[in-house]
Formats: structure tokens, C-alpha cells, sequence
């Protein structure tokens, strides 16, 4: 992919993303020391405003605080869809999108009262389909296997593999199996 398909392949990934309601953007990494997340389910990203070198620089606004992050999309030269444990979710799997180096893209709740929303597993792996489909370069999914097959992760492992037949993946759905129904 040449630069101006990369930066183009970015900005619709992320406005696919803006499309789903209880969404945020985390920039930053806590190697560093912090991280800040933009809530953004009324954000918008703005179109381009400039030309050569600086074709790629986005806004990602929330136009409920104000708040606001500026993105090179030049920049990201891949994006890795992961699931795997987070710390804020009792180490249950998360689902994030990493854009590059520094964006990275989340569902907020997936799990509600100990469930696993499975509005989340569809739309998510609805996602990652349709990106690596349409930039088979770029997109790739990282699975983290949890070292317990606790219900949360049988729950979760069930749900992923429901969405990825409901999407008619073979691939993905024998990944996803491959992953979840072998001993760690």
C-alpha cells in the first residue's frame, strides 16, 4: 500500500468504529506511564484539511467536552485487532483495534453484570472481517489465550465462535477454535 492508501485505509476504520455507540479511543502507552481514553459516543473525526506531508493529520473531537486528539494517519502502517485480558475487566478479554503505534480503539463495556455482551463479539469480529477484507495488508487479529478457562472465558470463547459462524469465517472460526479448545 502506498502512503495515501494507508492514511485513506485508516480513516475509515476508524469511522467504521465511530459508528458503534460505548466506544473510546486510548492514546498512549503505560510503558510510558499513562494513558488518556476519549469517550467517543459523540465524537467525530474531520476530514482532511491539508495536502502533501501533512495529508494524513486528523481531529478525532468529542463534541460533548470539548476534548479532542490529533492523529498523523500516515503514521499507522498497520492495525491489529486483539482480544486478550484486561486488568479493568477482571482480566476477562477486551476487544481493542491498534491503529499504528499510538491509537488504539475500544469497546467500553463488554461485559455487563459478569456477562459477555455478545453485541460487542458480532460487531467487533464484523469488523475485523470487513477491514481484513478490505486491507488484507494491514489488518491482522492477535488472540491472547487466558491461562483459565474460567466461565468468563468459556463465555467469551462461545461467543467469538457464534459471531465468527454468523460471519461465515472458516478461517477465523478454525483460528478462534484452534485457540480456545486446546490446553493451554
Amino acid at each position: 500500500m502506498n502512503r495515501e492508501e494507508l492514511i485513506i485505509s485508516a480513516d475509515r476504520i476508524i469511522r467504521d468504529w465511530l459508528t458503534h455507540t460505548g466506544t473510546a479511543c486510548a492514546i498512549g502507552k503505560w510503558e510510558d506511564g499513562a494513558i488518556a481514553e476519549l469517550m467517543l459516543d459523540d465524537a467525530r473525526l474531520s476530514t482532511p484539511r491539508y495536502d502533501g506531508p501533512f495529508s494524513g493529520l486528523r481531529d478525532l473531537n468529542s463534541h460533548r467536552d470539548g476534548h479532542h486528539v490529533h492523529f498523523d494517519l500516515a503514521q499507522v502502517d498497520q492495525v491489529v485487532y486483539s482480544l486478550a485480558p484486561v486488568v479493568c475487566f477482571g482480566w476477562k478479554p477486551g476487544f481493542t483495534c491498534t491503529l499504528g503505534n499510538g491509537i488504539q480503539l475500544m469497546f467500553r463495556e463488554p461485559w455487563v453484570a459478569g456477562q459477555l455482551d455478545e453485541t460487542v463479539c458480532h460487531n467487533f469480529l464484523g469488523m475485523f472481517v470487513r477491514h481484513r477484507n478490505a486491507y488484507p495488508d494491514i489488518v491482522r487479529l492477535h488472540v491472547e489465550r487466558l491461562m483459565s478457562l474460567s466461565d468468563a472465558t468459556r463465555q467469551a470463547s462461545e461467543a467469538l465462535l457464534s459471531a465468527a459462524a454468523t460471519l461465515g469465517d472458516d478461517s477465523l472460526i478454525d483460528s478462534l477454535k484452534r485457540i480456545y479448545t486446546t490446553p493451554a
